[in-house]
This record gives C-alpha cells, sequence and structure tokens, in this order.
C-alpha cells in the first residue's frame, strides 16, 4: 500500500513538472523597448521623493505583468528602456499598456495615461514590440 501511495505521489510530481514544462517551452519571449523623457519628469531618488517618476508598470487584461524600476541616473531624453516577459498560450492578439508611475506634490502615487500596443502573439517567435 506505501509503494502504490508513492507510485501515485511521484506520477503527479512527474505530471506537474511536466506541465510546468511544456507550458515554459510553448511561451513566447517578448521584448518591450520605450523612451521616456526625464526632462520633463524626474525620476525619485533618496533626496527627491515628490513630483517624480518612480518606474513603470506593463500589464495585459490579466493586471500588471512587469515592474520596471527606472534606469541608473536617468537625466534627460533616455532611449531603449526595456524589459522581457514570457507569455504563454492563450495566443494571437493581445493589448499590453505601459504606465510610469510617479509621485505627486503631497507623496501620492501617479500613473501617467497608459500608452498601448498591440502585437499578434505567435508560439515560438520571438515578439519584439516597440511603445511610442
Amino acid at each position: 500500500m506505501k509503494r502504490r501511495w508513492l507510485l501515485i505521489a511521484g506520477l503527479a510530481v512527474m505530471l506537474f513538472g511536466g506541465g510546468i514544462y511544456l507550458w515554459h517551452a510553448r511561451a513566447v519571449q517578448i521584448d518591450f523597448a520605450w523612451d521616456y523623457d526625464y526632462a520633463v519628469d524626474p525620476a525619485c531618488t533618496a533626496t527627491l521623493t515628490t513630483d517624480c517618476v518612480e518606474g513603470f508598470e506593463l500589464s495585459d487584461a490579466s493586471g500588471v505583468v512587469a515592474v520596471i524600476p527606472n534606469p541608473t541616473n536617468p537625466t534627460g531624453f533616455v532611449t531603449g528602456i526595456s524589459t522581457t516577459i514570457f507569455k504563454g498560450p492563450p495566443y494571437g492578439p493581445q493589448t499590453f499598456s505601459l504606465v510610469a508611475v510617479g509621485r505627486d506634490g503631497a507623496g501620492n502615487r501617479l500613473d501617467s495615461n497608459p500608452v498601448t500596443v498591440a502585437p499578434f502573439i505567435r508560439p515560438s517567435r520571438p515578439q519584439n514590440p516597440r511603445l511610442p
């Protein structure tokens, strides 16, 4: 009896682990890139904690999929800020939104208007959408 339970437990672990492997093997790598002008809205620092940008959030229909910090010492117009996510099924048209997350003069969270991109996700084909 004990041997049967060990066999069932081992089989369950193999099936569950295999399912995770297959999901990741079928996941699509999506590389996002965008630019941001820190001359208009400076990055938050240890001394600048209000009226500043803390970073970015990338979302899809399921919610936030990535939180991206500011680049190191950003000043002026910064190009090529990026992040990578992996997206499994379902494939097809997907809409992603990016917002800059910051703090207002009172220190309250403030999100920018979202910028969106809608790539068509295909299995086993990396995607490289550029956010305007």
